[in-house]
């Protein structure tokens, strides 16, 4: 009996034998299979920047260490080259049966949607089955469109590859055309689906391409996609969504044990929870953290990230492990400030209240992650944040993950814009009150902070927050070669309840303009914290920082209240090639009459400063520059 008979056969039992598993309408058309795949995945790839630091067979090239931190030990590669699908093309024209498609694909074989149309799930979803697959024979769950109507490989595909033009209120996409080539996925929400694909335990070795991932407009739902204990799994050029209004908690939960999976080159938007009568409470891009199997490799590079509760989040609940490896690069975190509150044109939930935002970036249970060359963009407080972009808090949340720990992060070469604070590593008891293990081994370096504004953003906090619990452990913190341009109301917020565990911390290399309040503490008086010494820079650090290294900083507009080997010019004496009020300025340093730029009127005094490691002072900004080209 020929493969294609026997496939017929085996789908003919199954709709017999298990009709809940796949329903059918009679306007739905079977699955075509056309052949062997001759087209699809067989391009030989350049690592390409999605790659930088992996190699084939999934060899990780990160280093070992940058500073205190480790870096991921394990990576991900993603290259089309490395996830061949040879088999058979199953096509599934508009009104098919895709569920049918999926429990007949056989390893190594290639679904094909028709681009322009849409497929609705059933009330469990799309089932991914799990295939007993290998690195030669992915399945890939495409768009019918061939290769080159859609963004090459390595490059972020937009909306306009789906028909839309604009988004109100996100940055402008450059359409080469808005002609239709994706395929539309929708979450069955009438049905109650759990999401629109739905992984099954040990699922392994997908790929899907230029789809569109999403759900109607009206009606409640969670996530669209549930990966299960998943592997080997790769979401490439999608578009994945909620809508304008009713709420979408999360695009792609990371459930426990799941490991491999990558976000790459892809846009997602509108998840959010609206206040007080939202369906959810939290809302994300990516989700992952919990449970008992922490889970990892995960690679989330080149996309548009959108969350109004964070963009990505990593623990937040129960756990008894951490997941680790986690590549988080060149995206662009962004929240629309059509959600923010005071905003002429101002976007709510049904109920005509808006949408709960926190922060871009949390990590709160996690360890061995990179953070390189994104661009975070726009968050303000007023829920029950302050504005923080990133925040790197291990939480025992609800007194469920005790083991919960942030450990060996890197943070550098990122830009930080248009928020209310910057950047908070905190180890705190969570609102039950319950101790995680601590936070530790973190490197933060080369990273700008532009237009950090409380007025602006209804902040509290300051660009950098540095606090601790004695319950938990808070060590091994650098932050080095650092731009913070903006007058903020805060520079620093620091302390802890006495005893402070704050040890092995350093701040040096860095650019950093004070604002209103130098140091602020984070409240008690001095039996109780700390940080009790109001604007005394070096009193605070005596009392809240052991074995601690301040030095070789430009802290524009101190006084002299800071330890030594500090300069304290006032801003004009800095020389910045256009600070243009710390918002979308040049901060490098002029090197002389019209060099860089015809605002540079002298060369400043702090081209030359001594620094630890010889490097010029603050951030590499012509490093960062390249590391987030096309990101934005």
């Amino acid at each position: 009996m020929s493969t294609i008979k026997k496939r017929y056969l085996y789908l003919l039992i199954l709709f017999t034998f298990v009709p809940s598993l796949i329903t059918r309408t009679n306007s739905e058309q079977a699955p075509v299979v056309t052949g062997p795949n001759t087209t699809s995945n067989t391009s030989v790839a350049n690592t390409g920047p999605d790659n930088r630091y992996c190699q084939p067979n999934d060899i990780p090239t990160f280093g070992a260490t940058d500073g205190p931190a480790t870096l991921p030990t394990s990576c991900f590669y993603t290259a089309l080259s490395a996830t061949p699908s040879p088999g058979t093309v199953i096509s599934v024209a508009a009104n098919g049966n895709l569920q049918a498609a999926l429990y007949q694909a056989h390893c190594g074989d290639t679904i094909t949607l028709q681009a322009g149309a849409s497929f609705l799930s059933s009330p469990a979803g799309f089932v991914l089955p799990a295939n007993a697959c290998d690195n030669n024979h992915w399945i890939t769950l495409r768009t019918s469109a061939p290769d080159s109507s859609l963004p090459p490989e390595g490059t972020r595909l937009t909306p306009c590859y789906s028909g839309v033009k604009s988004l109100p209120g996100r940055p402008a996409f450059a359409c080469p055309s808005t002609h239709v080539v994706t395929a539309k996925v929708l979450i069955n929400i009438a049905r109650h689906a759990p999401a629109a694909f739905v992984l099954s335990p040990n699922a392994n070795h997908y790929r899907f391409i230029g789809l569109e991932i999403t759900r109607p407009v009206t009606g409640a739902t969670a996530s669209l996609v549930k990966t299960n204990n998943a592997t080997q799994i790769i979401f490439d050029r999608v578009w994945i969504h909620g809508v304008a209004n009713n709420d979408t908690s999360s695009a792609i939960g990371l459930d426990s044990g799941t490991s491999y999976i990558a976000l790459i080159d892809s846009y997602a938007n509108d998840f959010h929870c609206e206040a007080v009568t939202g369906i959810c409470t939290d809302s994300h891009v990516v989700y992952g953290g919990l449970g008992n199997f922490g889970g990892g490799p995960y690679k989330i590079v080149d996309n548009f990230l959108e969350g109004s509760s964070e963009g990505i989040m990593f623990g937040g609940g129960q756990a008894t492990s951490t997941p680790s490896d986690i590549e988080i690069r060149r995206n662009h975190f962004f929240k629309p400030l059509t959600w923010q509150p005071g905003y002429g044109q101002l976007v709510t939930g049904p109920h005509h209240r808006p949408f709960i935002v926190k922060n871009n970036l949390e990590l709160k249970n996690a360890e061995r992650v990179l953070v390189e060359g994104n661009l975070l963009e726009n968050v303000w407080g007023g829920f029950s944040q302050v504005g923080f972009q990133i925040v790197l808090t291990p939480k025992n949340q609800a007194m469920k993950c005790s083991i919960c720990v942030v450990s060996d992060v890197t943070v550098r070469y990122n830009e930080v814009r248009h928020s209310g604070a910057g950047l908070a590593i905190s180890s705190a008891l969570s609102d039950a009150g319950g101790a995680a293990q601590g936070v530790e081994n973190i490197s933060v370096h080369d990273d700008l902070f532009d237009d950090v504004s409380a007025a602006k953003y209804k902040g509290a906090g300051g660009v950098l927050g540095l606090s601790a619990n004695p319950q938990m452990f808070w060590r091994d913190v650098t932050l080095n070669h650092l731009t913070s341009a903006s007058e903020n109301q805060i520079l620093l917020v620091t302390g802890s309840i006495n005893p402070t565990p704050m040890t092995n911390v350093s701040l040096t290399n860095s650019i950093l303009v004070v604002g209103k309040y130098q140091i602020a503490g984070t409240g008690a008086g001095a039996k109780q914290n700390c940080a009790y010494y109001l604007g005394v820079p070096r009193k605070f650090f005596d009392a809240c920082w052991i074995n601690y290294v301040v030095s070789d900083n430009i802290i524009v507009g101190g006084s002299n209240t800071w330890p030594p080997d500090q300069s304290l010019p006032t801003l004009s004496q800095v020389g910045f090639v256009n600070y243009n009020d710390g918002n979308g300025g040049d901060y490098q340093l002029c090197a002389g009459v019209d060099i860089p730029a015809s605002t540079c009127p002298v060369a400043s005094p702090y081209l030359t400063s001594a620094t630890t490691d010889g490097r010029a002072v603050g951030a590499d900004l012509v490093g960062l520059g390249q590391a987030l080209a096309g990101v934005n």
